[in-house]
C-alpha cells in the first residue's frame, strides 16, 4: 500500500496555479483551525463537567459539526495531494499507457461519485431549508452547514476531474 505523492512546502516558482495553492491554503489552515477548536471545547467541556459538574451546553453538538466539517475539508486535500489509500499489486505490470487509463478511469469514477454525492447534499440542503430543520440541541440551522459540505465535496469533484483531464491529455502538471 501505498499513500501517495508526499509533498514539501509549495515553491514559489513551480508551475503550480496560485488559486490551488491558495485554496490548499485555506482548507489547511480552516481545517487546523477547527482541530484546535475542537480540542479546546473537549478540554473545557471535560473541566467544566469534572470541577462544576456542568458541562457546555451543547458541547457535543458543536463537536459534531466541527468534525464533519473538517472530514470534508479534508476530502479536496487528500484529493490533490493523492493521499489516498492506494494498492499497488498491480503497477509495476503497467505501462506508461495503461497507468494513464487507470488514472483516467479512477479519476472519473471518483468525479462522478463525488459529484453524485454533491447532488444528494444540494438536495438534502435546499429540503432543510423549506422544511426549516435546525439542530437538537442548539437549533442551529442545518441548511447552511450542508452548503458547506456541499462545496467541498464540490471541490474534491472538480479536483477528480482535472486530474482526469491530466491523465486523458497526458501532462504531469497539476
Amino acid at each position: 500500500m501505498s499513500a501517495g505523492k508526499q509533498l514539501g512546502p509549495v515553491d514559489p516558482d513551480s508551475d503550480r496555479g496560485s488559486l490551488a495553492d491558495g485554496t490548499e491554503l485555506v482548507l489547511n489552515i480552516v481545517s487546523g483551525v477547527i482541530l484546535v477548536a475542537m480540542m479546546a471545547l473537549t478540554f473545557v467541556d471535560v473541566f467544566m463537567r469534572y470541577l462544576f459538574s456542568a458541562s457546555i451546553f451543547g458541547a457535543f453538538e458543536i463537536t459534531q459539526i466541527l468534525l464533519i466539517t473538517m472530514i470534508f475539508a479534508g476530502l479536496p486535500l487528500i484529493t490533490r495531494r493523492e493521499e489516498h489509500v492506494t494498492m499497488d499489486l498491480l503497477d509495476r505490470w503497467y505501462g506508461k499507457v495503461l497507468a494513464r487509463l487507470a488514472a483516467l478511469f479512477v479519476n472519473v469514477i471518483c468525479a462522478a461519485a463525488l459529484g453524485g454525492a454533491a447532488w444528494l447534499l444540494w438536495r438534502k440542503a435546499q429540503q432543510a431549508a423549506i422544511d426549516g430543520d435546525v439542530t437538537a440541541t442548539l437549533n442551529l440551522p442545518v441548511s447552511p452547514i450542508i452548503y458547506v459540505l456541499l462545496g467541498l465535496t464540490a471541490v474534491g469533484a472538480l479536483i477528480h476531474v482535472a486530474k482526469a483531464l491530466t491523465a486523458a491529455t497526458g501532462r504531469e502538471g497539476q
